[in-house]
């Protein structure tokens, strides 16, 4: 070695020249422990990769912590692995739970569509269209009927009904009908008004043939009297036979058209 100052060589031992009296500056060397190797001065913690990634798979039905959770687990693995040279669990962790996440995003996304194929290959039984008049939601009221006697029964707003024969009225007034079980309820709790006994009663209601949602009972007040008209529509809704229980005059009609449409 020599001497900065004034170039003499100089031996490793001495402090300063013995030209120029210069100090010599000691450099430390750098040595590694060869027992324990390299030092890392480097090393970056693997807990909190781990505890990001187990979290975003805790939370992996809702995508919008479990991805953002599993991004910081790979982005912190990347870094990692840079400082240390290894794989971190929890960025892997991380990569599980965003293909997951893709897996399940694409599985709902192709469900409906699936679903439509497999359907459209399968043969329902067709289910055969009634018509208005035989339809469960059907109401007598919604029609103007047409007796045997070609008058017509018609049944307009504010409960009022007309019925006419040869452009005449017959009969005005108000109306009330009572519909399947109710038929049974009035007139058993009324057969002393009716002047009937309890099999008269029973009388209304032997066509066991008939369901009880085909009778009805139409009530028809007008100024001067009240007629109960008691019977039974048919299964196609487009016949009613009906009995005046004082009476005993029957009556039946047939539908004329539908109020507010043409004829049927």
């Amino acid at each position: 070695m020599y001497c900065t100052s004034c170039g003499k060589k100089r031996e490793q031992e001495e402090k300063y020249c013995t030209s120029c009296g210069k100090k010599f500056e000691e450099k430390k060397e750098e040595f590694q422990d060869k027992e324990t190797g390299p030092k890392i001065t480097n090393y970056q913690s693997e807990v909190p990769i781990i505890l990001t990634g187990i979290l975003s798979l805790v939370f992996l039905l809702v995508p919008f912590i479990s991805i953002p959770l599993a991004i910081i687990s790979i982005c912190l693995g990347i870094s990692y692995l840079h400082k240390n040279h290894k794989f971190s669990i929890g960025s892997i962790l991380g990569i599980i739970t965003i293909i997951i996440t893709i897996f399940l995003f694409l599985s709902t996304l192709f469900a409906v569509p699936l679903f439509n194929i497999i359907t459209n290959e399968i043969e329902f039984p067709e289910i055969e269209e009634r018509e208005d008049n035989t339809s469960e939601h059907f109401n007598l009221t919604d029609y103007s009927w047409q007796g045997s006697d070609m008058s017509i029964l018609t049944f307009e707003g504010n409960s009022r009904f007309v019925w006419q024969k040869d452009n005449q009225n017959i009969l005005e007034g108000k109306y009330q009908i009572y519909n399947g079980m109710d038929v049974v309820t009035y007139i058993t709790t009324h057969l002393e008004d009716f002047g009937l006994s309890s099999e008269e009663g029973n009388e209304y209601f032997k066509d066991k043939s008939s369901s009880l949602e085909n009778y009805y009972l139409i009530i028809l007040s007008t100024t001067n009297e009240t007629t109960y008209l008691c019977g039974i529509l048919d299964d196609e809704k487009k016949n009613l036979s009906l009995k005046d229980i004082k009476t005993k005059e029957e009556f039946s009609f047939t539908i004329k058209e539908r109020l507010g449409s043409v004829d049927i």
